[in-house]
């Protein structure tokens, strides 16, 4: 079994480029695009809570005080992304999975970013958590898979801005893209050390439409590859 993982800001292409990868290695093996990646109603709830204090600048202390809520949350969140990876790998038996929203990466840039910002690693107590709960996502996220293909699509945000004028879509704010593009390429080459004999990992970035068609066929062709 081998895992496609996408990764990359909201706009770069990851679903375009699932689709892609779908259709042609769907003539000989059985592919499922999933999304991982799950948050709980009590993560949002939480999230939703830090908006409205967050219009006043004195509640920082609060985000401190609850960030071990919020680790917790997190440590649910992907337990529940775990069970539900095994429930398709047992039901599906697809010989490729294609996750196409950056699954622990994604996980990892909003924590940190939500981290951040409340101020919550500032407090020694918290950032150990942290530290303990970023150790934990990286042994426990990657293990039941034999083989990974890893590939980060790199976009700046004045062209995802431009994409989502042109499509009238709302657009994630400059700080977190900006942040989340930083902890792709910081994490990437630390999971691809841990990974580093069942992984393959592609770099791209800026790319349209006929870039992703190269992109895939590349894919392909190193999952044929790692078949033999």
């Amino acid at each position: 079994m081998i895992m496609i993982m996408l990764i990359g800001p909201q706009g770069a292409g990851k679903t375009t480029l699932a689709n892609i990868i779908r259709k042609q290695l769907s003539k000989s093996h059985k592919v499922c695009i999933v999304k991982l990646i799950d948050y709980t109603i009590l993560h949002h709830t939480y999230l939703g809570i830090l908006r409205i204090l967050a219009k006043k600048s004195s509640n920082r202390i609060v985000f401190m005080r609850l960030s071990p809520l919020y680790v917790f949350l997190h440590f649910i969140g992907f337990i529940v992304s775990k069970i539900k990876f095994m429930l398709l790998s047992s039901t599906r038996k697809c010989h490729v999975f294609i996750e196409d929203e950056g699954y622990i990466f994604k996980e990892l840039a909003d924590f940190y970013f939500i981290m951040g910002v409340t101020g919550a690693l500032e407090n020694k107590f918290v950032k150990h958590i942290a530290k303990t709960f970023l150790r934990f996502l990286l042994k426990a996220a990657f293990k039941g898979i034999h083989k990974y293909i890893v590939v980060y699509i790199d976009t700046p945000y004045a062209t995802l801005l431009q994409r989502y004028i042109t499509s009238r879509k709302h657009i994630e704010p400059e700080a977190y893209v900006n942040f989340q593009r930083f902890v792709y390429k910081m994490m990437s080459p630390h999971i691809i050390i841990y990974l580093k004999d069942f992984c393959l990992y592609i770099y791209t970035k800026n790319v349209d439409t006929m870039s992703l068609t190269h992109i895939a066929n590349f894919v392909i062709s190193a999952f044929r590859v790692s078949q033999n």
